[in-house]
């Protein structure tokens, strides 16, 4: 319904309001893409334990709801740098909704000295619905300090359930790009994640990798600490090796993400009052991951 999201991104006035008129359904891993397991192969067990610091890279972890209520204090004394929080995803309805951990997430893991960015998970079926998007994160990331590169995120489109499917290569690249250029305008710095695969088969990645920074996952042959590098040939940023991380102050799995630019805390782009929030009641957040 484009009136629905219309109205999301222009009548938003704070950051809380959103939350309250856009709701994430928990449970319901119809509506968010995110959600349910499509048979993608699961990374190695990583213990952040014993990834050892090195100089000039910064390690981190992604989170979404699904790995429910986080010790942000544990996760700091683990040896995390920053954290990519989901900030909200457009449904397989073509409505776009909040991660309902996303305000309790930031403003925690940023109170607790975790450097915060920021990724939105996109079904965009064309240009104006990416650049909707990006307006949309802006409204709801404006107050806080994000301090790495607002990423766009666009997977499962091979499947046939998607409202993504058979999009040409064309599309979802002018898609990926109508986001980063117009994050950028807003102010932010632009990055773009992907499966090594789909950076190599599916995306026109020259044209996005001369627009924003690239973040590649990759989970087969040597990872990191071991391998110093993803065995992707393209430019990139950031690597995301594993999906099966273990890190305390996080229950279950989470992605483990090796940055190889560090990152310094960023202003947030608007002077405003966020209201502090208590985490969700807990429901079935158990993390779930999407075929790339």
């Amino acid at each position: 319904d484009k009136k629905d999201n219309e109205d999301t991104s222009s009548a938003v006035s704070s950051v809380t309001s959103v939350a309250s008129e856009v709701p994430a359904m928990a449970g319901d891993t119809i509506l968010d893409p995110q959600g349910g397991e499509n048979g993608r192969p699961l990374g190695a067990t990583v213990n952040i334990s014993d990834v050892k610091p090195k100089s000039g890279v910064h390690n981190g972890i992604d989170v979404s709801k699904w790995q429910g209520k986080i010790d942000w204090s544990k996760v700091k004394n683990a040896g995390i740098d920053f954290a990519v929080i989901r900030i909200g995803f457009r449904g397989e309805n073509g409505k776009i909704y909040k991660d309902e951990y996303a305000d309790y997430n930031i403003q925690q893991a940023s109170n607790n000295g975790v450097l915060v960015g920021v990724y939105f998970f996109s079904t965009a079926v064309n240009t104006n619905e990416a650049s909707e998007e990006a307006e949309w994160v802006k409204e709801n990331i404006k107050y806080y300090p994000v301090s790495l590169p607002v990423t766009y995120d666009c997977e499962g489109f091979h499947n046939s359930s998607s409202r993504m499917y058979n999009l040409s290569n064309k599309q979802i690249t002018d898609n990926a790009l109508s986001f980063i250029n117009k994050i950028k305008s807003l102010g932010y710095d632009a990055m773009f994640y992907a499966s090594k695969n789909d950076l190599e088969t599916a995306f026109e990645t020259n044209r996005i990798e001369a627009n924003a920074k690239i973040w590649v996952a990759y989970f087969d042959g040597k990872i990191y600490p071991e391998a110093k590098n993803p065995q992707y040939s393209g430019k990139y940023s950031m690597w995301q090796y594993t999906n099966k991380g273990v890190v305390n102050g996080v229950s279950g799995d989470v992605d483990l993400v090796v940055s190889y630019e560090t990152f310094t805390k960023k202003e947030p782009k608007e002077k405003g009052t966020v209201s502090e929030v208590e985490a969700p009641k807990p429901v079935d957040n158990t993390y779930k991951t999407v075929d790339d």
